[in-house]
């Protein structure tokens, strides 16, 4: 958010410089605009837009073939993975509708260590129980996973990326947030999981007017005005990888 204070200068006696309207998490230590005494000039005025950092887990995982009586499973129909930011308790989920594939890539996760499990699921909807947890340090390198009976691993690059003949994955969660303050920064980041072997293009109907969209990464971000205060309907972001097509359910700023 913006504060309305004013700052000044004095560079030599002469030079006044003039920052208006800066971050309140600003250091006063660049030209916006200078005045001499006699002649004014300034920078074109800019936004910033404030993010945080965000990186991807591969997560692979061994399909089950026995029910937990013992039997055979022979109506694998997905499966459901779950996920906890420590830091935060933030939690997420993403269901995989595709019993073929055997590998996930989770991408615009915000810097941080998550916790990550995962059930099956049959035709008739019934889940498994947990599997084992995975943690996985986003954004500072090194994961660590729990031995013992191990069916999700962090690292997918020793495994096969799916079952032969399995489709391409892609799949979108997150909640929008539903309002923001004029004045202040509105941003939302998609989760997104795909299986790693193809590129997403992200687009969106109904942008506010006062709104950027990234393409690259499903990011929705502003700084609404006074004059643009109120609601915004039918917004809906969607992703294809040229073969899968998925999108969020329509929101309302």
């Amino acid at each position: 958010m913006l504060s309305s204070r004013r700052a000044c200068a004095q560079v030599a006696q002469a030079l006044t410089l003039l920052w208006l309207s800066f971050p309140a998490w600003a250091d006063l230590s660049d030209t916006i605009s200078a005045s001499n005494g006699v002649v004014d000039t300034s920078l074109p005025p800019f936004s910033i837009v404030v993010g945080t950092a965000s990186g991807s887990v591969t997560l692979s995982w061994t399909p089950p073939t026995e029910n937990e009586d013992g039997s055979s499973l022979t109506d694998l129909a997905g499966y459901w993975l779950y996920w906890r930011n420590a830091a935060d308790e933030t939690t997420g989920s993403m269901q995989i509708d595709n019993p073929g594939l055997t590998r996930v890539v989770v991408d615009n996760l915000v810097a941080g260590t998550y916790e990550f499990t995962m059930t099956s699921y049959n035709a008739a909807g019934i889940e498994s129980m947990l599997s084992n947890t995975v943690t996985r340090v986003v954004g500072s390198g090194a994961a660590a996973g729990e031995d013992g009976g191990v069916v999700v691993s962090d690292d997918g690059s020793d495994s096969a990326p799916g079952a032969p003949g399995a489709e391409p994955f892609l799949m979108l969660s997150g909640t929008p947030p539903e309002a923001v303050m004029a004045g202040e920064l509105y941003l939302f980041t998609p989760t997104v999981g795909s299986d790693g072997e193809t590129t997403a293009v992200f687009m969106i109907d109904g942008l506010p007017h006062w709104a950027g969209f990234n393409e690259t990464n499903g990011v929705l971000y502003g700084t609404p005005g006074e004059a643009d205060v109120g609601v915004y309907e039918a917004i809906t972001i969607s992703a294809s990888n040229g073969v899968v097509d998925t999108s969020l359910p329509p929101f309302s700023i």
